[in-house]
Formats: structure tokens, C-alpha cells, sequence
């Protein structure tokens, strides 16, 4: 079992793999889907995935 995690600020608890509290830190979550993205790659991809139709994820 984890120890819970609260927030510093507001109390509430951090249960996302950010590591950070959505409610103190509303930049954590994407604008393009809702959902926090750990890293840039799936940032980008996520961006590129809505907002570009030529697209292709496995595209390497």
C-alpha cells in the first residue's frame, strides 16, 4: 500500500504519476484532452494526435 500524498497548498490528494496537485496547478493538465501528461513525448504526441491529420504515431 502507497502513503498517501497531500498537496502543500490545498490538502487535497495527489494520486497522479505527475506528482503534482491538478487543483493548486491547473497548467498540469493538457488542454487538448483533460488528462496529465508525464512527459513531453506524450505531450507532443497527444497535440500532434488532435490538431494534425497526417498524423501517424508509429511513424518512427
Amino acid at each position: 500500500m502507497r502513503d498517501e500524498m497531500k498537496c502543500d497548498k490545498c490538502g487535497n490528494e495527489i494520486d497522479c504519476d505527475c506528482m503534482g496537485c491538478h487543483e493548486c496547478e491547473p497548467e498540469l493538465t493538457c488542454e487538448t484532452c483533460g488528462f496529465c501528461h508525464i512527459d513531453g513525448w506524450e505531450a507532443g504526441a497527444c497535440w500532434s494526435l488532435a490538431n494534425d491529420p497526417d498524423y501517424d504515431p508509429f511513424d518512427i
